[in-house]
């Protein structure tokens, strides 16, 4: 949050490791319910809803994260758009495990709303995987996906 509130927005092509913070919270989201689930079969803990209740306010800071990543990158999008670079599998990875959280939480809440907004996160997921697997393959077959940027300009 300083960062937003006392620097200047970095350069577009930065825009996609703004995803990367969607990566721990999903995955500390399926990992805290797993352990619930787990703690509950071998009787470590008998009541397993505290653990799955705090992974619920983490995917719930996800979905502020979410929200928030998804701001940043239509604000890049309608200002020229955003370079590709191999950081653009940001988008990716961490979006996989966020969508993956998505779906447990759905799996313990059985809320529709829920199921369909990880309906929706699956479909973001498939466009943005396709659209940056194309590109970096692209890039791989005609030689410029290594190469700096400033080298491409000549």
């Amino acid at each position: 949050m300083n960062r937003f509130i006392n620097h200047a927005m970095p350069h577009a092509m930065a825009t996609p490791t703004f995803w990367i913070i969607l990566g721990p919270i999903g995955v500390g989201t399926v990992s805290l319910m797993g352990i619930a689930d787990a703690s509950k079969e071998i009787g470590l803990i008998l009541v397993a809803d505290s653990l799955k209740m705090l992974s619920l306010i983490l995917w719930g800071f996800g979905l502020w994260a979410f929200v928030l990543t998804v701001i940043i990158t239509i604000k890049y999008l309608m200002e020229g758009g955003i370079p590709f670079s191999l950081s653009w599998w940001a988008f990716i990875f961490p979006l996989s495990a966020y969508t993956l959280s998505a779906f447990s939480v759905f799996m313990y809440t059985k809320i529709q709303l829920i199921y369909w907004y990880t309906v929706l996160l699956a479909i973001l997921l498939a466009i943005l995987w396709i659209s940056t697997f194309i590109k970096s393959l692209i890039g791989t077959l005609n030689g410029t996906l290594l190469v700096p940027p400033e080298s491409n300009k000549k």
